[in-house]
């Protein structure tokens, strides 16, 4: 049985930092420090672009996802989250040769 293990941090400590949740990674037992401010500072956030390519099965063509999430946002808007995405370390994008420059977009694991 795995034990949860809380680390507790004085409130003259905890007034130094901004607001924060703590994120689990759905695929491991990692947990990470996430800022609130992150999502709400974007409308569509990078942890939101991880899940979405989590739904449509960890492999996905960038053009699929620009679908699904320029109903969200701005093209624009959907490009800046699919890059912010992979500089938080959630997925890679593999570029593909062809006309377009098509990429695929995968999970990081």
């Amino acid at each position: 049985m795995m034990r949860t293990r809380l680390t507790y941090v004085p409130l003259e400590v905890a007034d130094q930092f901004e607001d924060f949740i703590i994120e689990r990674d759905p695929d491991t037992l990692w947990f990470s420090w996430h800022s609130l401010a992150e999502d709400d500072e974007k409308k569509i956030s990078p942890r939101k672009v991880r899940e979405m390519i989590s739904q449509m099965g960890e492999d996905v063509m960038q053009s699929e996802l620009m679908k699904d999430l320029i109903e969200l946002a701005s093209k624009p808007t959907a490009l800046e989250a699919i890059k912010a995405a992979e500089r938080a370390g959630y997925i890679e994008v593999e570029e593909l040769p062809g006309r377009g420059k098509p990429k695929r977009l995968k999970l990081k694991e």
